[in-house]
């Protein structure tokens, strides 16, 4: 189905072709929490999800529909996050990476910064979710057991990932779906889906250093919100076969992967740098901060 373009007197945007849409949800997207059927499965701050099912090429599809409100003056200035999921989605698509298919992506007619927006995209069956940890958690799937089997399936798709260029921004393991088609046993047909993309960018062709940099910090979040353990089992052997897999197949020049385990190894659990802050933010938090040996340096 084709991208086409779309607007009335509250909004523009694409939709795609034989998705019809209820004319209250065109004229305000929160509505869609009470369209039939609909369950929200996250209200906050700055995003809601409601699931729901529109109807696509005469027939119903459960759809998940995402309204974004920015109330950030900085984040403002960033590409509308509707369309930049439209945009990331349709080229993962295309370079053979699976993620969801956005069906609509809209933004207000006359509001040309980062404000509000809204996307709906085809719900994923019979996916499951990496296991997470951490703040602000909210399950949509069941969690996939992160054993052997996924670690190095996720490990591969994530170097070829990052191979191509891509950078995922937010890769916190919620944000990885898996699925198994029909060979539960061959990891090789085991898909690795990557979702939630506001913060996705394509940055082949930047210079190396500054690349590692931001494949390491996918590979920081990632580590930092899978749990110890699941189901009381210790997941650390899947941990460390994650990363040796994963830099098994990326192939990089030793001077580059030495410098992408030493970012990582300042950000693991007692090292000397506190996930969710920049390198920057974090050494001058040490700057400020006493030493065992004296005075702040």
């Amino acid at each position: 189905m084709r991208l086409e373009p779309f607007s009335n007197g509250k909004f523009t945007g694409w939709i795609k072709s034989g998705l019809s849409l209820p004319s209250s949800l065109l004229e305000e997207p929160r509505s869609a929490a009470r369209l039939p059927g609909a369950e929200i499965l996250l209200d906050c701050e700055g995003r809601k999800i409601v699931r729901v099912e529109l109807e696509r090429l005469s027939r119903r599809q459960p759809c998940f529909v995402y309204t974004f409100k920015n109330s950030s003056l900085s984040r403002c200035f960033r590409k509308n996050y509707a369309f930049h999921i439209l945009r990331m989605s349709e080229r993962l698509r295309r370079d053979g990476f699976s993620t969801m298919e956005v069906l609509a992506a809209l933004r207000p007619r006359w509001q040309f910064l980062n404000w509000d927006s809204f996307l709906i995209a085809g719900e994923l069956e019979s996916v499951l979710e990496l296991p997470s940890r951490g703040n602000h958690i909210y399950q949509l799937h069941e969690w996939a057991p992160f054993d052997g089997p996924v670690a190095v399936t996720v490990a591969r798709r994530l170097a070829e990932f990052h191979s191509r260029g891509y950078v995922h921004g937010d890769l916190k393991t919620r944000h990885i779906l898996t699925r198994c088609n029909g060979h539960s046993m061959d990891i090789s047909h085991r898909e690795v889906l990557f979702v939630d993309l506001e913060k996705t960018k394509r940055v082949y062709g930047m210079l190396a250093p500054l690349h590692d940099l931001y494949v390491a910090r996918d590979l920081i979040q990632l580590l930092a919100s899978l749990p110890e353990e699941l189901g009381g089992r210790n997941i650390r052997s899947a941990r460390d076969l994650f990363i040796a897999e994963y830099f098994k197949h990326r192939r990089l020049p030793s001077p580059r992967r030495a410098v992408i385990r030493s970012v990582m190894s300042l950000y693991r659990p007692g090292g000397r740098l506190a996930q969710g802050k920049t390198v920057l933010q974090a050494l001058w938090g040490r700057r400020k901060r006493p030493n065992r040996n004296g005075p702040a340096i």
